[in-house]
């Protein structure tokens, strides 16, 4: 196949216009080490089981805002709907394995990755940098920038890990998500949702600004872990100046938010394209890498974290006392997009306030 162009237009996907629809409409535990299956070049599968860590309820909680919970709860209790427990039947979907002939002692790596296309596909340059790494390769089907994010983006990419724990050994400090353009901003929200899961962040081509509608915080304790167990690595051509800016912009962003293990790689004399064999290689070497945390860094960090939400909430809670009650939800809008699930109890609480009749 080679290196992949993807047109400009098919880059972002819609991570909220289809948020209610996706509700509407609609663990991964590790499995105990079995008979490894069959290595090698592994189309077509079907996925054994739908994971717990994929159902619908799940993804609200870990990937969607505060309030915007709210309002997912409040649109099915409208509808007299239910939320389903599972975007689609497993069994009909179709995932693409590869696995090295050869696992490590410490057992697999693997990479999920979410692609902009439809196909479940292997780079061809890329089989040789798994074999020598040690490394499982997972993609779904039907799962490109056409498919949608939350209904089935997200839980094919949390279905492939599923199966791929299923068949193989794994080590569990090697377990990542990627993906590239379009794929690659899915990525970052699953990255985001799931640090208890994956360890780190292959983002080619594609990548958000943290604290948006677009990437918002995980709960509380989720985005604790992020900032301790998370690496990244932002690959991008420098000739693609949209998205390698764009890299810039959320390295800065991820230290904001107390993210410092962060890599950003421009390919040299590439646009907008699918990393090649070195730049996969460059990539998982960076992901292995051991974290190191300073404490006492950390916890100066969240401390300012927490004094510019409570700034923040200051102001809201003077808007409503003062009756600019429209004024009032613009901000807690912007709060909540913002901080997302690192304050999210009192996003609620200034949700309440507002809801509350006017003295």
């Amino acid at each position: 196949m080679g290196r992949r162009a993807i047109s400009r237009n098919s880059q972002r996907p819609s991570l909220t216009s289809a948020t209610l629809a996706w509700a509407v409409c609609l663990a991964i535990a590790p499995a105990n080490a079995q008979t490894p299956a069959a290595t090698g070049m592994l189309p077509d599968l079907a996925p054994s089981a739908y994971p717990t860590e994929a159902e619908n309820g799940e993804i609200a909680r870990r990937l969607l805002t505060p309030l915007t919970q709210v309002g997912l709860r409040a649109a099915l209790a409208r509808s007299g709907a239910n939320l389903k427990p599972q975007a689609f039947d497993a069994a009909a979907e179709r995932l693409l394995i590869y696995a090295p002939s050869k696992a490590p002692a410490a057992g697999y790596g693997v990479l999920v990755f979410i692609p902009p296309w439809d196909r479940a596909i292997l780079p061809p340059d890329w089989a040789g940098v798994l074999d020598r790494a040690g490394v499982v390769f997972v993609t779904a089907a039907h799962s490109g920038n056409t498919a949608s994010t939350l209904g089935r983006r997200i839980p094919l990419a949390l279905t492939g890990l599923a199966e791929v724990r299923r068949r193989y050994q794994i080590d569990q400090t090697r377990v990542y998500i990627g993906g590239m353009s379009g794929g690659s901003r899915v990525a970052m929200r699953v990255a985001l949702g799931y640090p208890d899961v994956f360890t780190g962040a292959f983002l080619n081509a594609g990548s958000d600004t943290v604290g948006t509608a677009d990437a918002p915080l995980p709960p509380r304790d989720l985005a604790a872990t992020l900032q301790t167990r998370a690496r990244w690595v932002l690959m991008t051509g420098e000739r693609d100046e949209l998205n390698a800016n764009k890299d810039l912009e959320t390295q800065r962003s991820l230290g904001g938010w107390c993210m410092t293990a962060v890599d950003v790689i421009p390919m040299s004399g590439q646009g907008h394209e699918l990393a090649g064999a070195s730049g996969l290689a460059q990539t998982l070497a960076l992901l292995a890498k051991p974290r190191h945390v300073d404490e006492s860094k950390l916890a100066a960090c969240r401390a300012r974290l927490d004094a510019q939400a409570s700034a923040e909430a200051t102001l809201i809670q003077q808007a409503i006392a003062r009756g600019d009650r429209n004024g009032a939800r613009d901000r807690l809008k912007r709060f909540d997009a913002h901080f997302g699930g690192w304050v999210a109890d009192r996003s609620a609480a200034l949700d309440a306030s507002l809801s509350a009749p006017a003295p």
